[in-house]
């Protein structure tokens, strides 16, 4: 009787210890809708991916479905409702479960001209084995796209900017009298081009702007207008869609070269600037004739030069000045004329130069002070500008804004050739007696 009893309390202790297991294994976990986790908005080349997490029973993976129609511009229901690509991706074994769907599916085929700022409505329907069934929305309103504050909404929108596949400029070599035609290939898959601007900019001023217009398919045309010879354009295209996406091209440039008129009227400028030059070779000639005949001896007219050194140092102020002349004559697309230019400074030093035998013009004043030289420089190449200037103008080689701006660059290199003899001069009495001596 005692072993029977042992034994009952042994079964009942066994049953009472399995009470909490055999609980744990009935437990029932509810169909229900964890999450739906998707973006606002995709891509209209890109379906919108949404995640779907599931709580469910562990023996039973349920069945997900998601339904979606969309609105085209937002406004008009386009067609019917349709199913999604759903798939598993990822189950823990204790009653969860993730899916992914893709909106839209693939297998319908949108085309991307219905799909773009489409607005997308759907919602997730969950099916168990069990026979529950669950919706993300209301049962009444699952099939009215029009009712959606119990569903889900994304909009396709375009992403990508335009796309500038090539730029060719003509005439190839622009010169000052030719309109510059751009013309570019523009594209847009998505929504399409809204706007597309030349922006140019000369030199390095303000920036202009010229919208483009169709010529052909895909194909746009401006135009820069005549610009000044050696004038470097600056110029890129700047495009936008109708979503609001810009891309600018790389920049390019050109630099505009003389026009044959222009060239015609250059060589003018050069014959008659050599005939002044010939003329003033002639007078300086007859002058040493002249002179030589009075004086009779060869002696008196050997050259002679006190400070023959300081002399070569103001001979290289001078060569200095004549290059900076040149170089922004040139840099103003004239290069006929700042050659001549430069030529006619170094050509007034040798009047200019003790060292050099012409009595064109007494150089006693020179020999004892080197500097000097320097304002008679600035002098005689202010008498010559406006002879050229005039020249220029009166035979239509140069406009009035063509004219203004050599002035300028003649002007300053004037004003440096005066200011620095005076001052050199002022200081040269001081700069003999100084230890490293000129001399």
């Amino acid at each position: 009787m005692g072993n029977l009893q042992i034994y009952v309390v042994f079964i009942c202790v066994l049953m009472l210890s399995s009470m909490p297991f055999i609980g744990a294994s009935t437990e029932r976990r509810p169909l229900k809708i964890v999450s739906v986790t998707y973006a606002s908005y995709t891509a209209y080349d890109e379906p919108l991916s949404v995640e779907i997490t599931v709580s469910h029973e562990p023996d039973f993976i349920p069945t997900v479905a998601v339904f979606y129609t969309y609105f085209l511009n937002q406004t008009s229901l386009a067609t019917g409702w349709r199913i999604a690509s759903t798939y598993l991706r990822w189950v823990n074994g204790l009653g969860l479960s993730i899916f992914t769907a893709v909106i839209p599916n693939p297998a319908y085929h949108e085309p991307i001209q219905i799909t773009l700022d489409a607005k997308f409505v759907f919602y997730v329907e969950v099916r168990d084995d069990l026979g529950n069934v669950i919706l993300s929305c209301r049962e009444a309103d699952r099939w009215n796209a029009n009712v959606q504050d119990d569903k889900f909404t994304f909009t396709v929108i375009d992403l990508y900017p335009p796309n500038i596949n090539w730029i060719k400029k003509s005439p190839r070599t622009p010169s000052s009298s030719d309109t510059v035609t751009i013309s570019a290939n523009v594209t847009d898959d998505g929504s399409g081009i809204a706007t597309l601007a030349l922006r140019f900019q000369i030199r390095e001023g303000k920036s202009d702007s010229v919208a483009m217009s169709l010529w052909s398919e895909d194909i746009y045309i401006a135009e820069i207008p005549p610009q000044m010879t050696g004038v470097e354009v600056k110029y890129y295209l700047e495009a936008c869609d109708k979503a609001g996406n810009k891309i600018m091209s790389v920049e390019n440039t050109y630099t505009v070269i003389s026009s044959p008129e222009e060239q015609l009227q250059q060589s003018r400028l050069v014959l008659a600037s050599l005939s002044v030059v010939a003329i003033i070779l002639l007078a300086v000639g007859a002058s040493f004739w002249r002179r030589s005949v009075r004086l009779g001896s060869r002696d008196e007219n050997r050259a002679t030069c006190t400070h023959p050194k300081a002399m070569t140092i103001m001979m290289g102020g001078v060569l200095f000045s004549a290059i900076w002349v040149y170089y922004q004559v040139l840099m103003e697309g004239l290069p006929l004329t700042g050659l001549i230019v430069a030529g006619i400074m170094i050509m007034f030093w040798g009047l200019l130069d003790p060292r050099v035998s012409t009595k064109f013009l007494p150089k006693e004043t020179f020999n004892r002070s080197p500097p000097t030289t320097l304002i008679a420089e600035g002098y005689l190449l202010a008498l010559f500008s406006v002879l050229v200037l005039a020249i220029g103008r009166f035979i239509g080689v140069y406009d009035l804004l063509k004219v203004y701006t050599l002035a300028v660059i003649l002007v300053e290199s004037v004003v440096v050739l005066s200011t620095s003899g005076l001052i050199l001069t002022l200081a040269w009495p001081y700069a003999r007696e100084i230890s490293i001596s000129l001399e």
